[in-house]
């Protein structure tokens, strides 16, 4: 895993989509790094900001889907991501506190 202040991928480079969740503000997806960002946060203030490797295309499409379809991305997120140990990810920025 990279040092703290460190990334897999430039935080700037990823085109952010913003979603309807409680829990989640944004979600980027580079396919050829397959690399997703995420950006946490609620109530109009901006959370912490994730990078996870690995992340396959299917994956990324299904979050895509959900925000679509009205569904909770948070949970998809936790269930496909977040709880996927093979998944290594890091804290690229922190959020307002």
């Amino acid at each position: 895993m990279p040092e703290p202040d460190q990334y897999f991928a430039t935080p700037d480079s990823f085109e952010m989509i913003q979603v309807k969740s409680s829990t989640i503000q944004a979600i980027g997806y580079n396919p050829d790094t397959q690399i997703m960002q995420i950006r946490f946060g609620r109530s109009g203030l901006s959370g912490p900001l994730y990078q996870y490797l690995s992340v396959e295309q299917g994956i990324a499409d299904q979050l895509f889907a959900a925000n679509q379809m009205g569904l909770s991305v948070g949970k998809i997120f936790a269930a496909l991501v977040k709880k996927n140990a093979a998944i290594p990810y890091i804290r690229v920025v922190e959020g307002d506190k």
